[in-house]
């Protein structure tokens, strides 16, 4: 009996004993999964991180339940924070380094995602010291159980700073450029005010003339009552006559004071009307060369524009065909504006038949100081500043080729 009881005591132990070293054996190999686990974590942590690093872009997790807030380390070197300091909270943290403009703008954004269960991307500032300023673009989005509770907000933030202040700094040269055009332009403006001027001044000088020298010659009796009431009827008329033309040389100088003054808005505009008012400015000076401007209206619509800037640009076009179609003794030369919309576009052809453009300067003329015309003081810019206007300013394009006798110039901008 003894030696069953030792023998199931043996047996008992033996069990425990394997079991013991099967259990061993498996916590060794959870304890190496365990720590290639954590090697992979911190792998993966690291790759992360440097992969934010070189983008210089940031990850942020809120954890809207248990108002929870956690952040890659990267967002710690955007925001200009320390990773290893424990913030009371860090979303004043947050808060406390954005721009005081932006603040309101970034808290209403995140709170308008949440209403309307959307994702957003917003571009705002960070102060980060008195003197820093960083430019950031966040992208956000919010996850909602099935009663529409807002859960969890994942989000990046990259900064931008680099590539927001070279796009500034190429919309500076942009309008460098663009006051260095309009002063190219100048002087033919000049010319074109004071081509207006002589007719209306040489009609005011006569009336003047022929009050003073019917004064001088006594051509009314002014103690008879019908020749006195004939000789104001005679003044009155002269007198009106200086009145109007004053008026028209005082819009003279509207006209071309208002086309200086930028837009800093776009503006809804009739293109057809807008086209004719602009040739209202340069019509005279194109009409006493002999040269003929057609029109072919068709587009009928409005458009939203920078109503300056775009006249700008047609007056440059007008200019130029006008020194082509000179320069190259054309006869019958012609100006054919054109304007006419494919569906959701509209189009301004504006052509002459002043012989076209060379072929090894056709496809540099929108090129930045290039220039046919140096031996006459051309700038080069005017065409790069109608490309910069058209694209920029309108999100539209403008091409150019060479037709049976002469070059087309076209513009597409977006219908309203």
């Amino acid at each position: 009996m003894t030696e069953s009881i030792l023998l199931i005591i043996i047996f008992i132990m033996a069990i425990l004993l394997y079991r013991q070293n099967h259990l061993n054996k498996n916590n060794n190999k959870l304890v190496k999964s365990n720590s290639a686990l954590k090697s992979k974590v911190t792998r993966v942590n690291n790759d992360l991180h440097k992969t934010q690093e070189m983008a210089n872009i940031g990850s942020w997790v809120l954890d809207l339940k248990n108002q929870d807030l956690r952040w890659s380390l990267q967002t710690y070197e955007i925001f200009g924070l320390d990773s290893k300091v424990n913030y009371d909270s860090l979303y004043d943290e947050f808060l406390n380094k954005i721009h005081p403009e932006d603040v309101n703008n970034v808290k209403e954004t995140y709170k308008k995602s949440l209403k309307d269960k959307k994702s957003y991307i917003l571009e705002y500032r960070l102060a980060i010291n008195d003197t820093s300023i960083k430019y950031v673009i966040e992208h956000s989005e919010t996850t909602f159980d099935e009663e529409g509770t807002a859960l969890i907000s994942y989000g990046t933030v990259q900064d931008i700073t680099e590539a927001t202040i070279g796009k500034m700094e190429i919309r500076e040269k942009d309008l460098h450029l663009l006051h260095q055009s309009r002063l190219a332009q100048m002087g033919e403006m000049l010319s074109m005010i004071a081509h207006q001027w002589k007719q209306p001044l040489g009609t005011i000088s006569a009336s003047t003339i022929a009050v003073i020298m019917a004064i001088e010659l006594q051509q009314y009796n002014l103690d008879d009552k019908k020749s006195r009431d004939e000789f104001l009827k005679f003044t009155l008329l002269k007198l009106n006559n200086i009145s109007s033309y004053v008026q028209n040389l005082s819009q003279i100088i509207t006209d071309f004071s208002d086309f200086y003054k930028p837009n800093k808005n776009s503006e809804i505009v009739n293109l057809d009307e807008l086209i004719l008012k602009t040739n209202s400015l340069f019509g005279e000076t194109i009409s006493r060369t002999g040269i003929v401007v057609e029109f072919d209206l068709d587009a009928e619509c409005e458009v939203y524009i920078h109503e300056n800037e775009f006249m700008q640009v047609i007056l440059n076009l007008l200019n130029n065909a006008k020194e082509q179609l000179v320069s190259n003794k054309i006869d019958n030369a012609k100006i054919n504006i054109k304007t006419y919309i494919i569906e959701d576009n509209v189009f301004v052809e504006i052509s002459d038949n002043g012989g076209g453009i060379s072929k090894e300067n056709i496809n540099d003329i929108f090129n930045p100081y290039f220039s046919t015309k140096l031996e006459k003081n051309g700038t080069g810019l005017g065409l790069y500043m109608s490309k910069i206007i058209i694209k920029d300013y309108h999100d539209g394009d403008i091409s150019v080729k060479n037709i049976e006798d002469g070059a087309r110039f076209i513009i597409r901008i977006s219908k309203w």
